[in-house]
């Protein structure tokens, strides 16, 4: 009897620090992943690993509809490493990891739209299958994406660009019609997470667009237009 209640007491106290230890393992991968984008301006990283995202929360879509709005007074407050994840996840992520498809849809699922983020330290490209941000080219580049001086102040100006080499298949007509169609997606999306989510963007079609496209190195495509995006003040 001794032996049997000191073998559960071995087992409860087994399970106890396994519970301790797999807390403190998460608090600390939580913690590491706000640390990256902590220090994402400081770092000479060529890639940053996103990893999955929490897609429970935010607001109800009916609220979130609600909400939705253009705002153009955006904190130059640097928005966290989860938030930054989670928009672009919103914006054209992968929800359906088996098939590699996304939140918004796409002319014959050829997923043309990507996302360029201009940040403090560089322009990133986003990989929404890897789940990575991809260095295109260091430095501050954020006031060259449009005129408009509260676009180049914002903390994360997103680019929506069209790649042209996903589309071999289509005219040179239906590439700007659907190209179009499927950027308008990746907007709304990047509204309604937006809204639901207390943070301030708007629609910009005023972008250099042929100085973004030298930047990036797009040789056969189109930008698109541009979404500064950051909490509202």
């Amino acid at each position: 009897m001794k032996r049997y209640v000191l073998t559960l007491m071995v087992v409860f106290v087994g399970i106890g620090l396994y519970a301790q230890v797999q807390e403190t393992a998460n608090a600390i991968e939580t913690q590491s992943k706000t640390m990256a984008f902590d220090n994402i301006n400081k770092t000479n990283e060529l890639i940053i690993e996103l990893g999955d995202v929490e897609t429970s929360g935010g607001l109800p879509l009916m609220e979130a509809l609600r909400e939705r709005k253009s705002n153009r007074n955006i904190s130059p407050s640097e928005i966290d490493f989860q938030l930054l994840a989670k928009l672009l996840w919103a914006a054209c992520g992968v929800n359906r990891p088996a098939e590699n498809k996304k939140t918004v849809p796409s002319a014959r699922n050829v997923q043309e739209i990507e996302i360029y983020a201009f940040m403090e330290n560089g322009i990133w490209h986003y990989n929404p299958i890897a789940k990575q941000l991809h260095l295109t080219k260091a430095g501050d580049h954020r006031k060259s994406v449009s005129r408009l001086e509260f676009v180049g102040a914002a903390p994360v100006v997103l680019v929506l660009v069209a790649n042209y080499d996903k589309m071999k298949d289509f005219s040179a007509e239906d590439k700007v019609f659907y190209s179009s169609i499927d950027c308008g997606y990746v907007g709304q999306n990047i509204y309604l997470f937006a809204a639901s989510e207390n943070l301030a963007t708007v629609t910009i079609g005023q972008v250099n667009r042929e100085a973004v496209a030298k930047l990036i190195g797009l040789k056969n495509g189109k930008v698109m237009i541009a979404h500064p995006i950051g909490y509202a003040k």
